[in-house]
């Protein structure tokens, strides 16, 4: 049965500069907490597109307290203006222990969801956390560590002894996966791999972490003790990389894309005297170089390496220090200024050949990676950033393709861009709408209104750039409110006619695996490339896979919500 939507759903026409045109009339926006319908009191935000593009999860939570919350699944598929809630058979009491913040996304497949579910403890041994797995629909329910199908009620009964599961990894073939396992009796950790399906289960390394996958075949990890060791997916050594000095340990190993290098920062010294050494080698350990990376990691605006700077598909490194954007490249990593300026926050397009970045602040350029061709994109008005490193935003994001740039931009009320960096406190003051140009800086277009204490950010870019999540949050004296939206761009109207229906119904016999796209490596010669160049033992610290956890605390304080756009 077709549901009424009662929505803010707007058809735009927005007035600018004569440099920034409107957005096209056929261009519809719906808020996603109209879309799904929530309850009062909900808030809904966009979690993770399928690889296929069809379908968009969405988190939705009612934060009824400090520590409890009501927390619900969505699925949605755009094409068909359908969407449903996941039903996991459980209560609203029990829905408390489903991390709202915490891990929402599809297995590489497609044909799979995982979230974390966690009970929190009081003293040693109480407590626990692990990873749900499911069908899409909610069916079919397992948890890390066992290939029993249980129901989500069960797995959140069973959490406790302080048995903690983390950091969920997948083979390149999703045909195995890897994560971290403590419990009362093992702080330090263990490392565990699994078939897909539960079955096969076993300790890869004790007291270990980190695991990086190379195939589907070998496994790079950091031990405890600070050495990097690669194994076949069975646990047989092939080869270990220990650190030249007695006080040195290896700590984040990143491996590039093309798994041709890779970086390693290790600690070096006494605990109140240590250095942090970073370090790039090929992959099986040749012409290993100290370098300036880890030095670009902790005092530069550049994201860190195992952040996005390794070039996609490659293995050269973008680096920024002190304004200058250089490349290490090649086999010997040789550094070459790639542009000499004030540039900050460098990021590589997704084709590789070009890097984006901003000069003085306030104006975006690209520059090709052969140092070629150095363009004007637009320019662009400073946000404070202490907002966007506390939500974990992107003021500047580049579209999977690299044809389209979308960034926020702060706005006086006066309708001019802001020079200087706002102060937290001027927030409720500025305006910061969204933008979208083409990678050439050509058709530069408003996404958004410019409303006083509104800040726009875009969430993320589904696969086939038709469509975009956009959130904003809005500052203003009576507290802070936000709101997340769903944009079409291809002019599909997206604000009628939506259908709720069971989750079973929308995805129905459809095939949901879309394998990657990802370089593959011939996994015949993977095992003597990385253990050739003799029994050399450098460096080569292992990948952390981070959990971005938003904080809770306060998030129950939001006030309802003004429908306004």
């Amino acid at each position: 049965m077709k549901t009424a939507i009662i929505t803010v759903c707007l058809l735009i026409s927005l007035l600018g500069t004569p440099l920034v045109s409107a957005i096209p009339n056929n261009t519809s926006i719906i808020e996603i907490n109209d879309l799904i319908q929530a309850e009062d009191g909900f808030f809904a935000y966009p979690a993770e597109w399928s690889p296929n593009g069809k379908y968009l999860l969405i988190r939705s939570y009612n934060p009824i307290s400090m520590s409890e919350s009501i927390n619900k699944h969505y699925l949605i598929d755009v094409g068909n203006k359908t969407y449903g809630e996941i039903d996991y058979g459980i209560t609203e009491e029990e829905s408390n222990y489903v991390v709202f913040a915490s891990s929402l996304g599809w297995f590489p497949s497609g044909d799979r969801i995982y979230f974390t579910i966690s009970k929190n403890g009081y003293g040693r041994g109480t407590g626990g956390t692990n990873y749900a797995i499911c069908n899409p629909d909610g069916t079919d329910v397992r948890v890390l560590g066992s290939p029993n199908i249980a129901t989500l009620s069960g797995a959140i009964n069973d959490l406790g002894g302080g048995e903690q599961h983390m950091e969920l990894a997948f083979s390149p073939d999703s045909s195995r996966l890897s994560y971290e396992y403590e419990d009362s009796e093992n702080s330090l950790g263990n490392l565990w791999i699994e078939d897909i399906d539960g079955t096969n289960s076993f300790e890869l390394r004790g007291k270990s972490k980190n695991v990086v996958w190379y195939n589907s075949t070998t496994v790079y990890f950091i031990t405890r003790e600070g050495t990097l060791m690669v194994t076949d997916k069975e646990g047989n050594a092939i080869r270990t990389f220990s650190p030249e000095n007695d006080n040195e340990k290896y700590n984040i190993f990143t491996l590039s894309p093309d798994k041709q290098k890779m970086t390693l920062l290790s600690s070096l010294g006494e605990e109140y005297t240590k250095t942090y050494p970073t370090y790039i080698a090929n992959i099986n350990g040749s012409n290993l170089l100290e370098t300036e990376i880890g030095t670009d990691l902790l005092n530069s605006s550049s994201p860190s390496p195992d952040m996005g700077n390794w070039q996609p598909n490659g293995s050269s490194i973008l680096l920024e220090k002190n304004g200058d954007l250089y490349i290490l490249e090649g086999k010997e990593h040789s550094k070459r200024l790639l542009y000499e300026g004030n540039a900050t926050y460098p990021q590589w397009f997704p084709t590789g050949d070009k890097i984006l970045f901003l000069e003085n602040n306030n104006q975006i350029y690209s520059i090709n990676a052969d140092s070629t061709n150095i363009s004007f994109i637009a320019n662009i008005g400073l946000v404070n950033h202490h907002i966007w490193d506390i939500y974990e935003w992107k003021q500047i994001s580049i579209s999977p393709s690299g044809d389209r740039i979308a960034f926020t931009s702060a706005l006086y009320p006066s309708g001019g861009k802001i020079d200087l960096e706002p102060s937290l406190k001027k927030a409720k003051n500025i305006a910061a709408p969204l933008f979208i140009t083409n990678s050439d800086g050509t058709n530069l277009t408003r996404l958004t209104p410019s409303i006083k204490g509104k800040h726009y950010f875009l969430d993320g870019w589904n696969p086939d750039e038709k469509l975009m999540t956009v959130g904003f949050i809005r500052f203003s004296e009576n507290g802070n409110d936000r709101s997340h939206y769903l944009f079409s761009l291809d002019g599909t109207n997206i604000c009628d006619d939506w259908e709720k229906m069971p989750v079973s119904q929308i995805i129905g016999n459809d095939n949901l695996i879309q394998m990657s796209n990802s370089t593959q490596v011939d996994e015949s010669t993977a095992s003597s490339e990385i253990a050739s160049n003799g029994t050399e033992n450098k460096q080569i610290p292992s990948f952390r896979f981070f959990q971005f956890v938003f904080c809770l605390m306060g998030a129950w304080m939001l006030q309802k919500k003004q429908k306004e756009f």
